[in-house]
């Protein structure tokens, strides 16, 4: 009967999940991000991944932010980068919301893709993920793994790790 819309926004950390009040270490300066809903409205503006509104005129890379909060409040973020599409990059993303490891994420359409980023990777692929040591991570199963094993994800045992994969 009616249209199910899903909203591009990132997902809430529970209230559970607050941070200290107090923190020994230096904390991990994270610059704010883009808004989530003015992202979504640039790219309905611009038709989608692809960009087929030739007039669309505004911007095609965004950057979303979250910091760490719990045992990773102080830690160093990683960086995702992948297109503006729910698929290989919205897993990785999710494992870093759900351990709550800081992350900056850069959402672009296949033109910036084509145009700016494809030549400065490793592969020419995404998604990618650098490291907070510099590293880049070129394939999704490789970056997941990375991802849970980070944030605690990934089981303790090579059984919990081998179910996990």
């Amino acid at each position: 009967a009616g249209v199910v819309v899903e909203s591009m926004a990132p997902m809430k950390r529970p209230a559970s999940a607050k941070r200290p009040a107090a923190s020994k270490k230096a904390k991990t300066v994270m610059e704010p991000g883009d808004d989530p809903f003015a992202v979504r409205r640039d790219l309905f503006k611009a038709g989608g991944l692809m960009v087929p509104n030739s007039d669309y005129a505004g911007p095609h890379c965004w950057k979303l932010t979250a910091g760490g909060f719990g045992k990773f409040e102080d830690a160093e973020p990683v960086e995702l980068s992948y297109f503006a599409i729910r698929a290989l990059g919205q897993l990785p993303q999710l494992c870093l919301e759900v351990a709550g490891y800081p992350y900056r994420f850069h959402v672009m359409t296949a033109p910036h893709f084509r145009d700016h980023v494809k030549s400065t990777l490793v592969f020419g692929r995404m998604p990618c993920l650098k490291t907070p040591k510099g590293s880049e991570l070129a394939q999704s199963k490789a970056i997941l793994r990375y991802v849970a094993k980070l944030g605690g994800l990934a089981g303790s045992t090579d059984e919990e790790a081998a179910r996990c994969d």
